[in-house]
């Protein structure tokens, strides 16, 4: 379980995440009341939509963001606007995949062409029983062309470029990021394969 803190205007948080009312929740969690505004972006639509049109037309709507017709939507981030009452709360998350073994048998995050946006998940960084088993982009690419990818400041208000080399850090778990490919693809780890000994 990672606990985010979240700054006054906007982040960029997972999607999965759900507030409680504020009189149920802890001072120091984000609830209902500190969030101003909420954005999903739908890529099929080329278009944002608000939680209240979510709502008030999940027919519509809930088929992009569900991960039970949509597998790759537990890795989708949204936009959430805090004012500075809530300024320095934190934002409990908790990714339903975190074992890469999981993640490359059965949630392979597909990618469309153009922006998408994702988190960065526990698989990304650690792996069983490895202490450190950190991964960078290049070696998570799958099949995918990757042009840019950028990763949300909420403290400056600023994107911030990621180098695909950089090996990803455990405290930014949970955080968003967009990632521009240039065709639909899936994001892949294989593991290598030995080879068979030589014939002597």
């Amino acid at each position: 379980m990672q606990k985010l803190t979240i700054s006054e205007g906007w982040n960029l948080v997972p999607s999965r995440t759900s507030l409680e009312e504020c009189y149920y929740s802890d001072e120091r969690e984000l609830c209902k009341d500190d969030v101003l505004a909420e954005y999903y972006y739908i890529h099929e639509l080329s278009d944002y939509i608000t939680q209240e049109e979510l709502k008030n037309n999940p027919e519509k709507y809930m088929k992009y963001i569900d991960d039970d017709e949509n597998p790759a939507a537990r890795f989708y981030s949204k936009w959430i606007y805090i004012d500075s009452g809530a300024s320095d709360k934190w934002l409990t998350y908790k990714s339903s995949v975190t074992k890469r073994e999981q993640y490359l048998e059965e949630s392979q995050i597909n990618l469309f062409e153009g922006w998408n946006f994702l988190t960065f998940q526990p698989f990304m960084v650690w792996d069983d029983d490895l202490e450190d088993d950190r991964l960078s982009f290049n070696e998570m690419k799958g099949t995918c062309e990757i042009e840019n990818l950028y990763f949300w400041q909420p403290v400056e208000k600023e994107w911030i470029a990621w180098d695909l080399n950089e090996k990803i850090d455990n405290d930014l778990i949970g955080a968003g990021f967009v990632i521009k490919v240039s065709e639909s693809c899936h994001l892949g780890y294989e593991k290598e394969q030995p080879g068979p000994p030589p014939t002597p």
